[in-house]
C-alpha cells in the first residue's frame, strides 16, 4: 500500500524518538529518524519529505537554527516542534519562522498525528498548485511565441487575397487567457502578490516580510481574496486552485464577480 505521507523526526531523546517513528509508521506513514540538527539536514538533502517532526531542546536545534536552515533551503518543507521545555521566547521565534505547530510534552500522539496529517494534505495541495501554475506559465510562454508566427502568417494571407480564418485568431487568445489569470483580474495589485506567494506554498509570516507589511495586514488582504474567489479558508482556496489549474472548473457559488 502506498504510504499517506513521508516523515522526518528528529530527537535527541531515543526512547521517545523511536517510540514515537514506530508509531508513525504503524498509522501508514513512512518515518526516518535523527537525533540532531546536522542530521535532519543530511537526511533532508538527499531526500524528499512532506513534514519535519522536531524537538527544540537538542544539539543543532536549540535557538532553532535548525528551522532557520530548513526555511533557507526547503522553503517548502513544514516543520512541527516539539518541547519539553516551553518558552516565550522560542514561541515567538517559531511563529516568526512559519513553524506550523508548537506542541508540548508529554506529547499526545493523537494530536500530534493529526497535525501531521494537515500538515502533509496542506503541502500536497501546495506543491500540486505550484506545479500546475508552472506548467501554465510555460504553455503560456510557447502561445505567445507562437502569436507572432501566426500574426505573419494571417498578414501573408491578406496580402494574397485570402481571408484568415477567425478561428485562428482565436485560438492563440483563449488558451492565454488562464483560470489563474481570471481570478487575479478581481484582485488589487497587492492581493495578486499574495495570491501567488500563497500558491507557491509561502506562509503569512514570509510573505508579510517578503512585501514589507504586517501579517496581520496579510491575514485581511486574505479574507479579501476569500471574499472574492467565494471560499473561507486557506485550504479551501489552494484546493479551489488546483481543480481549475487540472480542469477540473466549476464556479463557486456566491463568489464576488
Amino acid at each position: 500500500m502506498e504510504p499517506r505521507g513521508r516523515i522526518l523526526m528528529a530527537d535527541d531523546e531515543d526512547t521517545f524518538l523511536r517510540a514515537t517513528a514506530a508509531l508513525f509508521q504503524r498509522a501508514g506513514y513512512d518515518c526516518d529518524c535523527a537525533s540532531d540538527g546536522a542530521g535532519v539536514l543530511a537526511a533532508a538533502q538527499c531526500n524528499a519529505y512532506d513534514v519535519v517532526v522536531t524537538d527544540i531542546n537538542m544539539a543543532g536545534n536549540k535557538d532553532l537554527e535548525l528551522v532557520r536552515e530548513i526555511r533557507r533551503r526547503f522553503a517548502d518543507l513544514p516543520v512541527i516542534l516539539v518541547t519539553g521545555y516551553p518558552s516565550l521566547g522560542t514561541a515567538i521565534e517559531a511563529l516568526r519562522l512559519s513553524a506550523i505547530d508548537y506542541i508540548l510534552k508529554p506529547v499526545d500522539f493523537d494530536e500530534l498525528l493529526g497535525r501531521v496529517r494537515e500538515a502533509i494534505e496542506r503541502i500536497r495541495v501546495t506543491r500540486s498548485v505550484a506545479q500546475h501554475l508552472r506548467q501554465l506559465g510555460g504553455d503560456i510562454e510557447r502561445l505567445q511565441s507562437l502569436h507572432p508566427r501566426a500574426a505573419r502568417g494571417a498578414g501573408d494571407a491578406g496580402r494574397e487575397g485570402v481571408e484568415p480564418a477567425p478561428a485562428a485568431a482565436a485560438s492563440t487568445q483563449g488558451p492565454a487567457q488562464t483560470v489563474t489569470q481570471k481570478i487575479e483580474e478581481r484582485l488589487s495589485q497587492r492581493e495578486r502578490e499574495i495570491l501567488r506567494a500563497v500558491s507557491s506554498g509561502q506562509r503569512v509570516a514570509s510573505i508579510a516580510s517578503l512585501l514589507g507589511i504586517s501579517p496581520h495586514t496579510v491575514r485581511n488582504h486574505l479574507k479579501a481574496i476569500f471574499r472574492k474567489v467565494g471560499v473561507h479558508s486557506q485550504v479551501e482556496l489552494l484546493g479551489h486552485l488546483h481543480a481549475q489549474a487540472t480542469g477540473n472548473v466549476r464556479e463557486v457559488p456566491g463568489a464576488t464577480k
